[in-house]
């Protein structure tokens, strides 16, 4: 039986539900099994460069292994000594604030406004801001809680790493053409990952110092939102403003807290606008729209772990969507103008493709041999044998010949 149009989109869509329906369920093990990954992918650097220098494979691993251990545990306890000392200042952020959004309230009503002084503060109370912060770092810390079998997973990952090409190359049906492309796919990815993290460190480096100028509590806890935010892009720096400026309005009043708010949109805006785009290039390869849509997608799906993973994920759901031909149409979709201005250069011309696939076959045994070789991406405009550019293969010499024949 054949199917129509629509219930393939159907089946699709069905199939579709039931996959991420399937990936919530199982977020208690991907979530660490795509963490492995990607930190697979920053620590290859790390052993590629000890490799290089006369280290044992395996000395290499095992020690990149132990720096993510390093790392991952270094930031569980700031993330854990910060978030006790948070907790016990909470109810007092909460009060402090209700008095002020009671007292702005009062001003506003001798203004001539109808507003009910105790209703604001009682919504100030219900939004529960500081809440929501802290329970962002207790979903960091019960992540990075889960640090030993991470570090199996990227143990095992980095030894495996150096057959991963050999296996592609089996397992491609054109490995000549695609093993190519698969690497720059993973040197786009890993540069995203670098970068960027170096670029959050630097921005949590620069945010918690200015926050520590002002004489704002916990300037160690405002650099660490910093730096997981910053892997969210567009609205992870807007997140990671709020609390420290609400916190300055508290302490010291409006005159701090705008200081406070001037110094983050300084900050973001130079790194945003100037640094990263220098560094990081047409990495990103995605337009703005899906960066926000995968996002908020991802944080749907897998919560605030999805939101931070949101955008290499979905760069390499380009990428392998990209390497498809059938599944192409969707990687243009989520591309951006520039990587499709660049990818264009590589893919075929379809209708040069529609050209071919309307010629015969090749019969004679050259031609089979001919047509049996590896082609090029990037087909010529008009083939060598085409010179006229009509689309059609010149007829064999024998034929030729007989014409000239009867024409002489």
């Amino acid at each position: 039986m054949t199917l129509g149009a629509g219930a393939k989109t159907v089946l699709m869509l069905a199939g579709m539900t039931v996959v991420l329906w399937g990936m919530h369920e199982a977020h208690a093990l991907l979530i660490p099994l795509v963490a492995a990954g990607f930190i697979t992918v920053i620590s290859l650097p790390v052993v590629v460069w000890l490799s290089e220098r006369r280290v044992p494979r395996w000395a290499a691993t095992l020690l990149a292994v132990l720096l993510d251990l390093a790392v991952l545990f270094g930031f569980a306890g700031l993330i854990g000594n910060s978030l006790n000392e948070f907790y016990g200042r909470v109810p007092v952020y909460q009060d402090r604030l209700a008095q002020l959004t009671e007292g702005a309230a009062l001003w506003v009503e001798h203004q001539g406004l109808d507003i009910d002084p105790e209703t604001a503060a009682s919504g100030v109370e219900g939004l529960g801001l500081m809440d929501i912060v802290a329970d962002l770092f207790q979903r960091v810390w019960a992540f990075g809680s889960r640090a030993l079998l991470v570090a199996l997973l990227v143990l095992f990952m980095l030894f495996e790493s150096g057959s991963w090409r050999t296996k592609l190359a089996y397992v491609l049906q054109r490995p000549t053409l695609d093993l190519p492309r698969f690497e720059n796919a993973a040197r786009e990815v890993q540069k995203y990952l670098v970068v960027k993290t170096g670029l959050s460190v630097f921005t949590g480096a620069l945010c918690g110092a200015w926050v520590a100028m002002c004489g704002v509590d916990f300037p160690l806890l405002w650099a660490l939102l910093a730096f997981f935010l910053n892997y969210i892009p567009t609205l992870g720096m807007f997140i990671a403003t709020i609390p420290p400026v609400v916190v300055a309005l508290i302490q010291f009043g409006p005159g701090t807290a705008f200081l406070v708010l001037a110094g983050y949109l300084v900050i973001n805006f130079t790194l945003g606008n100037f640094v990263e785009p220098r560094i990081m290039g047409k990495a990103l390869g995605l337009s703005p729209l899906v960066v926000f849509l995968s996002m908020v997608f991802w944080g749907l799906l897998w919560g605030p772990i999805g939101a931070l993973l949101a955008v290499p994920l979905t760069m390499v759901i380009k990428i392998l969507l990209a390497s498809t031909e059938d599944l192409r149409w969707a990687s243009v979709l989520l591309g951006s103008r520039e990587w499709l201005a660049e990818k264009r250069r590589e893919w075929e011309d379809p209708f040069e493709a529609e050209k071919r696939r309307s010629l015969n076959p090749p019969t004679r045994p050259g031609e089979v041999e001919e047509a049996a070789k590896p082609q090029p991406v990037l087909p010529p405009l008009h083939d060598e044998d085409d010179e006229q550019g009509s689309g059609l293969r010149p007829r064999p010499e024998t034929e030729q010949t007989e014409d000239q024949a009867e024409a002489g």
